[in-house]
């Protein structure tokens, strides 16, 4: 997969993961992975549906094929 991410000036993190195969692709990430601290309890925001998902410490996600999901993270504890 591909990742871009930006730090907001407010303290969340917006993460892009593109996936260009023909194939969905299921990701198990870690907060670590993200350059997030495991400490905190998360909640990451999908950004075209507006699903909120809580995070801590990794998540499952599956991105369609030749697609992308856009994902805000804020600290929600």
């Amino acid at each position: 997969e591909n990742l871009f991410y930006r730090m907001n000036d407010d303290g969340s993190s917006d993460y892009a993961f593109f996936n260009y195969s023909e194939e969905d692709i299921h990701l198990d990430i870690s907060l670590q992975r993200l350059g997030l601290s495991a400490d905190n309890q998360y909640l990451a925001k999908e950004l075209w549906t507006g699903e909120e998902i809580p995070v801590q410490k990794q998540f499952k996600i599956t991105i369609p094929a030749k697609d992308v999901a856009l994902l805000n993270f804020y600290v929600s504890n």
